[in-house]
């Protein structure tokens, strides 16, 4: 009875000195993970700030010139195609406007109908992946010139014509080309 209790003496103390070492591990482990995240991670909340805010701007700058580019593409274009029909090589459009000599160039490229992302997908269309937009201008909008000038102090009894006023904005399409159907499950169509 003696070894049995000495053999059972030791088994506990063998347990509770692993008990032991596994909690002492397991801090030690918390610890080194602790250092490790202190090491990889910046010091201070500061130091991130104005980085993200740089790329922010970054970003937003490359977007701005971009759509800049894109304005100035669809003038170039929307010149060109105005000096043709002073030329008399392009026929007048339907509606007397720029957007109907856009529209008339898009169909000779076999662009026939002319939508909206929003549009297509109301029409149960989806644009392709990679496709990019067809541009034309959009509904104009009042320029805030008399405002500005206003502000400033300056008379507003000397406006400008309202076509001057007017800021046309870049509109976004999509054509019949770059659109496919929207595969429904047959159970959603019954």
């Amino acid at each position: 009875m003696n070894t049995q209790t000495t053999t059972a003496t030791r088994t506990s103390n063998a347990t509770k000195s692993r008990r032991v070492t596994n909690r002492s591990s397991k801090a030690s482990s918390s610890r080194r993970a602790a250092d490790r995240r202190t090491a990889t991670e910046p010091q201070h909340v500061s130091e991130v700030i104005p980085e993200a805010v740089e790329e922010i701007k970054q970003k937003a700058e490359s977007r701005k010139e971009a759509a800049k580019q894109r304005r100035a593409e669809l003038k170039a274009l929307s010149n060109q195609l105005k000096q043709g029909v002073q030329a008399g090589m392009i026929p007048e459009s339907e509606d007397g406007t720029i957007n109907g000599l856009l529209r008339f160039f898009y169909a000779q490229q076999g662009h026939t109908e002319l939508k909206t992302f929003d549009e297509w997908k109301e029409a149960g269309y989806i644009v392709r992946k990679g496709q990019k937009a067809i541009l034309l201008w959009g509904k104009p909008r009042k320029h805030n010139a008399g405002k500005e000038n206003a502000e400033a102090g300056e008379d507003t009894d000397q406006q400008t014509t309202d076509q001057q006023d007017d800021f046309f904005p870049v509109c976004y399409v999509f054509s019949n080309l770059q659109v496919h159907a929207i595969n429904k499950p047959a159970d959603a169509q019954a």
